[in-house]
């Protein structure tokens, strides 16, 4: 099932941890485990049972950007339980970061949603990528700075 919100439904939860065990993805998971014992939140997306979430899938149906040619990812993988991330937690999740673009071959782009993302613009960049950077799909940006968010998909 592919639309918003679909993980909220218990069987489509079931199949997508039937499909971590598929062969193309088991390096990712083998990072998101190591990440995981270091306190990292496991993965993020775009099915999720939130309005960040579906903000997310909306804007890149709108895009035509497929889901089979992205990836999502935290900079900072591991929740602290507040929305304030430290120095440290900053540079640990830049450098989980880079150690997943090794896993990726024929990336071509990184897009960093959001102003925290954003603060990792200089340290991606000098890992030889190309980086773009966008405002961030939750209900906060929506309702705050509605020019910023009607941006988003240009960006």
């Amino acid at each position: 099932m592919d639309q918003p919100r679909s993980m909220r439904d218990v069987g489509i939860r079931e199949e997508r941890l039937a499909m971590l065990c598929l062969p193309h993805v088991a390096p990712l998971n083998l990072l998101v485990q190591d990440l995981h014992a270091r306190s990292g939140s496991g993965f993020i997306s775009r099915d999720n049972d939130d309005p960040t979430a579906e903000a997310t899938y909306r804007f890149m149906v709108q895009v035509r950007l497929h889901r089979e040619s992205t990836i999502l990812w935290n900079v900072v993988p591991g929740w602290n339980g507040t929305r304030k991330i430290t120095g440290p937690e900053h540079r640990a999740g830049v450098v989980a970061a880079i150690e997943l673009t090794r896993l990726l071959p024929k990336l071509k782009i990184v897009v960093l949603v959001g102003n925290k993302a954003a603060r990792s613009l200089p340290l991606i960049e000098s890992a030889g990528f190309k980086v773009m950077v966008s405002d961030h799909p939750s209900p906060i940006v929506r309702a705050t700075r509605r020019d910023r968010w009607d941006a988003i998909p240009e960006a």
